[in-house]
């Protein structure tokens, strides 16, 4: 039997589990997130006079970088003469590949928009998305990405103030190139080991035909990256050379110059060589299906100006830049003894 005070104590219990029912009852309202999200994509506006609007463009590497250069090159075409004020932020990620390095640069860039103020920002490559453009999410800080090779969602996109272009490797174009002229049964696929690279290596093979032979390997230091290439030439019949950015000295545990590692790779092969890069193709790797940096400069300030323009961010879909041109390095070419038929080369572009 209850007593009085556990009647009261029942009693009590039984309103606040009520209370609680009526309250989920008339708060439980709103659509999933995802769902929400794209409620708000579809109202949020960003329009403003697009003279003396404010553009930072945050890279995730170094100035002097070609493929930086590339992305402001384009950045720039589409921008002049709008009345747009600009300024860069530099990760510096390829030199300083470090969690403990980026994690300060992304508060740096942090503070650069404290500072600079801007209406709308483009964001480069994959780190500038991992330790910056993600801490954004649905805020009222417009941001277009471009350069990114993971699955944008990796970072949380799309989002109701973020959109923009996706980096995808022609490696089956580069790869159908190449066997105009040479047999090509086994090809090995080389990169450092890092957040791009993981990404890209994991789409290429997901896109291989079935009966492709290849091997993939990361490498993070020169020593590794060195015997690697030299055991390949005598097992695969090509070599595709993603990235070579951040390979490091063991010893030191300092990254190698970029060109120091590319120059090697391509004095020590007697292999035909994929590059993936404007860049690798012009210092030294034979042949590459390639999409322009300024390309992707151009069409991520498309977006961007778009945006500034009033056009609704789900009108603006995550899309590749596209763009692609086959390249082939004239020195290379000769050096391979690679026939220069005028049939087989009717859509190739030299370099250098």
């Amino acid at each position: 039997m209850f007593n009085s005070n556990h009647r009261i104590i029942f009693w009590i219990n039984c309103i606040f589990l009520y209370s609680l029912i009526i309250h989920f009852d008339c708060n439980n309202q709103l659509p999933p997130k995802v769902s929400s999200q794209s409620v708000v994509s579809k109202q949020k506006s960003f329009k403003r006079d697009i003279v003396g609007a404010r553009l930072l463009i945050v890279h995730s590497h170094h100035p002097g970088l070609t493929w930086c250069i590339s992305i402001n090159n384009g950045i720039m075409d589409r921008i002049k003469d709008t009345g747009v004020i600009w300024d860069t932020f530099y990760l510096d990620a390829m030199r300083h590949p470090d969690t403990v390095s980026l994690k300060h640069a992304g508060e740096m860039a942090m503070a650069k928009v404290a500072e600079f103020k801007p209406d709308i920002i483009i964001t480069v490559d994959d780190e500038a998305q991992q330790y910056f453009g993600q801490y954004y999410i649905d805020s009222d800080l417009p941001i277009v990405f471009c350069g990114v090779n993971a699955d944008a969602s990796k970072y949380g996109y799309p989002a109701s103030n973020i959109t923009g272009l996706i980096d995808r490797p022609y490696f089956n174009k580069a790869l159908e190139l190449a066997r105009r002229f040479f047999s090509i049964k086994k090809i090995a696929v080389i990169s450092t080991d890092e957040i791009s690279s993981i990404a890209t290596l994991t789409f290429i093979k997901e896109r291989l035909g079935e009966n492709e032979k290849a091997i993939f390997k990361l490498v993070k230091n020169f020593d590794d990256w060195k015997k690697e290439i030299i055991s390949y030439n005598n097992s695969v019949d090509l070599i595709a050379v993603y990235k070579f950015h951040t390979v490091v000295d063991k010893a030191t545990g300092n990254v190698v110059d970029l060109y120091t590692v590319l120059n090697w790779t391509v004095e020590n092969t007697k292999l035909p060589t994929i590059g993936f890069y404007e860049l690798s193709i012009g210092d030294g790797l034979l042949i590459g299906v390639v999409e322009s940096g300024r390309t992707h400069g151009y069409k991520a300030a498309e977006y961007a100006i778009a945006l500034l323009e009033g056009t609704p961010i789900s009108s603006l879909p995550i899309t590749q830049a596209k763009g692609e041109q086959n390249l082939i390095n004239r020195n290379t070419a000769k050096k391979l003894g690679l026939k220069l038929d005028k049939e087989m080369l009717r859509d190739v572009k030299f370099v250098p």
